[in-house]
């Protein structure tokens, strides 16, 4: 990911076709959205998304290119195509494997020529994009399956940046949900929540088949169910998940203590400090976290 990130700004000093690869999930159009905020920081020129999997073949030429009135039934005024909404910025065709072959050679002559026809007409309009495609698929594969034009594919695979599934970039799991678990409290007026240790374990040790996608709604789901200040793994994976303990600490007496300390300290966090309220939520009397807190020094560094 860091190399990605280097890399982008070299991409967006040129109009260069990439091609963006990974299962899906790990964040493709995020990437395409930061190339293009580099080409263009106060976002005035266009950023058109299109799934080319989600229109239907039938229409996928008169959506991709525009029409004019008349051009076909339904058809009452005339109307820009995806290449003509971008002008001047970036096109992304997400999902281009899943595009027909039928289709695949008109997008080929374009792409070339730099130039549409809107379906029942005849003049070329010139457009000037930056073009991004991704892709879940290995379009290699598909390639020499014959399922996906050899010419097209080397005309999108100018550069290709292949983002990684989540799981194998681990290290990047808790910095991710603490973004998120910011941005949860920001859209929603709330206190920021917490994640216990064994919560970030448990993050950790999830394959994440659906990548960043899944993990988001794992998040987003936990702070709507749950209303304790600190997350488990319980309220993150349902009550049939069982926890994974490591015996790290010399002893028992000091696991123990060391997750005490963590959960009461983020609890505290999450609280803002009030002892009341991180009480309440830690389901102990005021008196019984004021003992907590001096027998295991919290607080003691302020």
């Amino acid at each position: 990911m860091r190399h990605i990130e280097s890399v982008l700004p070299k991409l967006a000093r040129d109009k260069i076709t990439v091609l963006i690869t990974g299962e899906s999930g790990v964040g493709k159009e995020v990437v395409a959205r930061a190339l293009h905020k580099l080409r263009d920081p106060e976002w005035r020129l266009p950023f058109i998304t299109v799934n080319c999997a989600a229109i239907t073949e039938t229409l996928l030429e008169a959506e991709m290119f525009g029409y004019v009135k008349g051009a076909y039934t339904g058809a009452v005024r005339d109307k820009k195509g995806y290449f003509e909404q971008a002008n001047g910025g970036t096109l992304f065709l997400d999902e281009i494997g899943e595009m027909p072959l039928s289709m695949q050679v008109k997008l080929l002559r374009v792409i070339q020529e730099r130039k549409v026809v809107r379906v029942g007409a005849e003049a070329q309009i010139p457009v000037d994009i930056n073009l991004v495609c991704a892709t879940n698929k290995v379009l290699k594969t598909m390639v020499e399956a014959g399922e996906f034009r050899e010419d097209l594919y080397y005309r999108i695979n100018v550069l290709e940046l292949q983002i990684p599934p989540l799981r194998e970039r681990k290290e990047d799991i808790l910095w991710l949900t603490g973004l998120m678990l910011d941005a949860e409290a920001i859209q929603h007026g709330s206190a920021r929540r917490e994640m216990s240790p064994e919560a970030e374990q448990a993050l950790l040790d999830n394959p994440w088949n659906g990548n960043i996608r899944e993990l988001k709604s794992c998040l987003e789901r936990a702070c709507i169910l749950s209303s304790q200040a600190v997350l488990t793994p319980e309220v993150l994976f349902g009550h049939g998940y069982e926890v994974k303990v490591e015996a790290t600490a010399s002893s028992l007496t000091d696991y123990l203590g060391s997750y005490e300390r963590h959960y009461i300290e983020q609890t505290l966090k999450g609280k803002e400090g009030r002892i009341a309220e991180s009480a309440a939520v830690l389901g102990i009397s005021r008196k019984t976290l004021w003992e907590k807190m001096k027998k295991l020094g919290i607080g003691e560094d302020k």
